[in-house]
This record gives structure tokens, sequence and C-alpha cells, in this order.
């Protein structure tokens, strides 16, 4: 199930569709698992509404490169990079990916989802040795 345009939220069914399905909105889990081969990625997921981290579980992307890729208007959860990438030592280049620009809903889609946080700890990218 996906929601075509979260910007256009403006009636109580609306929030309340969201409020109580955002679960199955922006779950990106598992999608590479058929595509073990994929080498770069370049636009992919760019201008989708909404990414929901804590769905996005096990996305374990194989890509190196990832340019432009997992932009959204709204983000929630909790992005955790073990989870996104399958092989953070072959990652060799990321630009302009995983930005969540906000939106003029920003504040009401908040208040039902809050917003995606990616915690800062010692020793996260030992593992993206060729950044």
């Amino acid at each position: 199930m996906a929601v075509n345009n979260i910007n256009s939220l403006s009636s109580p069914p609306d929030l309340q569709y969201l409020s109580q399905n955002y679960e199955t909105i922006g779950n990106f889990n598992g999608y590479f698992i058929n595509l073990p081969n994929i080498d770069s990625l370049n636009g992919f997921v760019r201008g989708t509404q909404l990414i929901n981290y804590d769905l996005t579980g096990d996305l374990l992307c194989p890509a190196t490169s990832y340019a432009a890729c997992f932009n959204s208007t709204y983000a929630t959860g909790d992005m955790n990079l073990s989870k996104i990438f399958k092989y953070p030592s072959r990652v060799t280049n990321i630009k302009n990916s995983f930005v969540g620009t906000g939106g003029s809903y920003s504040s009401t889609v908040h208040n039902f989802l809050p917003k995606a946080t990616f915690k800062i700890e010692g020793g996260m990218l030992d593992n993206f040795t060729n950044l």
C-alpha cells in the first residue's frame, strides 16, 4: 500500500489513515534480496514522500556507489547503517543521498510520526574502508 502524495493530506480521514497505516508506507525491507549484482544506484527512491527506516530494516543494498538515492520529503525511524549497506567495505561513494527535505506538512506529518534519527557513534564508519 502506498500514499501517492502525503503533501495533499488535508482532511482528518487522510491524517487518520497516515496515523493508522504508517507501518505499510515507505517500506523498502528486503528490496534488493533478488538483485545481488547491483554495482551503483543513481536516483533510486528519489522524490518519494516517505521512507520509514524502521521498516527498511534489512534493506541490505549491495551497491558500491550511491548518487541522489533514498531522498524523501519525510522520513521516520532509526537509520542504521548496518541494515542499509550489505557490504560497507565495498562502498566507495555516497553523494546527495539519504536526505529528508521536509515539506509544507512537516509539522502535521511529524505529529504522527517522529522524524528519522541517525545516531553518530564512535566506530560507526569503521567498516566503510573505501569511502
